[in-house]
């Protein structure tokens, strides 16, 4: 489930996943165009956060994964804007474990 907290601006996105756990996938300049995308887990009643992911959208390692959530491929339904391809491809999954194993293979692979 997502609850985006900012829909004019796109600055972040609450997934709650299967297990429970919560995460806020944040986008530092909202909209459509570079900035940096980060994910972490909620903790302490929401109150604290410990980060997890950091995607420097401008560099290649973060075109070529915003690239491969975009393309004609299996997710070329998502949204264009950065944020929300990223939260809709995590929001996928079922624990931690498997959100972290989500990222990596975004981060690293050549394809989804």
């Amino acid at each position: 489930m997502m609850k985006e907290t900012d829909p004019r601006a796109g600055a972040s996105r609450r997934i709650i996943l299967g297990s429970g756990e919560t995460f806020v996938v944040t986008h530092s300049k909202g909209g459509f165009r570079g900035g940096v995308l980060a994910v972490e887990r909620l903790i302490f009643m929401g109150l604290c956060s410990e980060r997890l992911f950091v995607c420097d959208l401008d560099g290649p390692e973060g075109r070529a994964a915003l690239a491969r959530l975009t393309d004609e491929g299996a997710f070329a339904e998502i949204e264009a804007t950065p944020l929300a391809a990223f939260a809709r491809y995590l929001e996928g999954a079922s624990s931690r474990a498997d959100l972290e194993g989500r990222w990596a293979a975004l981060i690293s692979g050549p394809r989804l």
